[in-house]
């Protein structure tokens, strides 16, 4: 498990230097560092986040809409993707 967060990228640089966060490049190009359970980026799904349509707010907190989740999921298509569109799908029947 791990939480997925994107940042300006002057916080994404300023972490970057900090010790322990090692960056890799993602398959669609794009760049993401991690440490420990976080990986921080400044796209969301190859978009600058920031200027998204379907995002949500919460106590000033920015946050990609469910819908939105679920599209970037079954783009991405990995197995841990496919283990977490199943949790949402279980939690949306319930609703």
């Amino acid at each position: 498990k791990d939480i997925d967060l994107n940042v300006s990228e002057e916080t994404y640089n300023f972490l970057k230097k900090q010790e322990g966060w090692i960056e890799t490049t993602l398959h669609d190009g794009s760049k993401v560092i991690g440490k420990d359970n976080f990986d921080i980026g400044t796209m969301w799904n190859n978009k600058e986040f920031s200027a998204r349509t379907e995002i949500s707010k919460t106590n000033g907190i920015k946050y990609a809409s469910l819908e939105e989740l679920i599209e970037w999921k079954k783009s991405m298509g990995r197995e841990k993707d496919l283990v977490d569109l199943q949790l949402i799908n279980d939690y949306l029947d319930k609703r």
